[in-house]
């Protein structure tokens, strides 16, 4: 197949023709690139060749096992395969419709809620007509909503529920898979919380440094000299001190040995701590690495964007804090030893649900002076101990006898450290942690929690 324009260049007919159609990425150089997933989609819409048949020319010696698993992973390129199609196309860009730009640094496990789905903007799909196509950044589970429309991405069908698996054929990929009706539709354009709009524009900026054509990825050697600087100005700025001495340790500590690699989250994470924006981090990265603004975010113990399993662990600890005060046993334990079981901060909690947490601390803060809570918090932990291992049939005999002669208390104190230690495990019940998860959905969980941030801290 010719190449457009080749015939007016006088060269030769091998140099004319491609094996398959030359089609131009869409995008390319700005933030609404068109994936490569979704250009090689197009590719064997135009050939009419079936995706086994176009895998075998980019990959002759593919087997039928490998073929059903190709796939051009935004976070995780196969370059052999982007190398091949390019020469194929005659299309030398094509690897700039993936994140092949950040390859050397970004981790292939960059998906905010843990597993890629597709997701589409209904008002791009309503709208669409030839000129149209998916951009990498709908790819990206960070951004929430579409940067032409405003409103948010969609990965169900709004009308049966039905999540959508990944079909080639252009024209069915905007239907639902499962009850056939259109997947575009009329939608109110959405506002996320002040902090989630910053991370949309931190994601548009990172997908346009990928969409930019350059001779090699951003080295690892940028990176691990950006955390090295960061962890000296933390330490200079007194911020090695501060909780979140642990967060640029580790970060700084998996940049020397190369043990691990940022994912997309991580990297605005550092960034919003860093007080810097993508762009700064992905083209200066040496230069946005100065002394910042270190304690711009308040809660330097943890990162403000937290995972959506963590935000949804946080949600669930407000509750069962909601939950003991409510019931008001004898005893209430020690906040961090109430929320170890779900590994949450109380922080966190503070930070999302200030009410529930200053109700509980003054409940607990009223139950004696500190020596005493110091007493009752060791026999709370013995407590625990047997309630568990009689939960395991390694005790018998009367619980509170074990209690008193575990935990040498008197018997008015251990009645009541027991009921509190029995209220927690109530608290912890499978089917209430359950129902605590079900009301906040994980795909709504961080937008709750940072919305709760930025109410708390900012006033927002």
């Amino acid at each position: 197949m010719a190449k457009e324009g080749s015939q007016h260049l006088g060269i030769t007919l091998l140099e004319c023709w491609t094996v398959l159609p030359p089609l131009a990425l869409r995008g390319i150089q700005t933030p609404l690139v068109e994936s490569l997933s979704y250009y090689f989609d197009r590719l064997m819409w135009t050939t009419g060749l079936a995706s086994g048949e176009m895998i075998k020319l980019i990959r002759p010696q593919s087997v039928s096992s490998r073929i059903k698993k190709f796939d051009f992973r935004t976070t995780d390129p196969v370059f052999e395969e982007i190398i091949e199609l390019e020469a194929l196309t005659g299309q030398g860009n094509l690897r700039f419709g993936t994140l092949w730009s950040l390859s050397e640094i970004l981790s292939g496990k960059g998906d905010l809620y843990g597993r890629q789905r597709r997701r589409w903007c209904p008002m791009c799909f309503e709208y669409w007509d030839e000129a149209s196509y998916e951009p990498l950044v709908w790819s990206i589970d960070l951004i929430g909503c579409c940067p032409v429309h405003e409103c948010k991405l969609e990965y169900m069908c709004f009308r049966c529920g039905a999540v959508q698996a990944r079909v080639h054929d252009l024209e069915r990929r905007r239907l639902c898979s499962a009850c056939g009706k259109r997947l575009g539709h009329q939608v109110k354009s959405s506002r996320l919380p002040s902090f989630l709009m910053w991370v949309d524009k931190q994601v548009l900026e990172l997908v346009e440094y990928c969409a930019t054509p350059r001779a090699c990825p951003m080295a690892w050697s940028e990176y691990e000299r950006f955390i090295r600087r960061l962890q000296m100005n933390a330490r200079d700025d007194g911020c090695a001190q501060a909780p979140g001495r642990p967060i640029f340790r580790d970060f700084y500590m998996r940049a020397v040995r190369k043990s691990w690699r940022p994912t997309i989250r991580s990297l605005i994470n550092l960034c919003a701590v860093q007080g810097i924006s993508m762009s700064e981090f992905l083209n200066a990265p040496d230069e946005s690495s100065g002394p910042k603004l270190f304690g711009q975010w308040p809660g330097l113990s943890y990162l403000p964007l937290p995972s959506a399993y963590r935000a949804q662990r946080i949600y669930v600890a407000t509750r069962l804090i909601g939950y003991m005060v409510d019931r008001n046993p004898p005893y209430l334990p020690p906040l961090d030893l109430l929320l170890k079981p779900l590994r949450v901060a109380e922080i966190t909690v503070r930070d999302s649900s200030p009410g529930a947490y200053r109700d509980y601390e003054t409940l607990y803060s009223k139950q004696g002076d500190p020596r005493h809570l110091g007493d009752l918090r060791r026999s709370y932990l013995a407590a625990r101990h047997v309630l568990n291992a009689r939960d395991r049939g390694h005790e018998s005999g009367s619980l509170l006898d074990i209690v008193v002669d575990v935990a040498k208390l008197d018997i008015t104190d251990a009645i009541k450290v027991l009921d509190g230690a029995s209220a927690a495990t109530d608290a912890y019940a499978q089917y209430r942690i359950e129902s605590y998860e079900k009301e906040l959905p994980i795909r709504s969980a961080v937008e709750w929690v940072v919305g709760k941030w930025g109410e708390h801290i900012y006033g927002q």
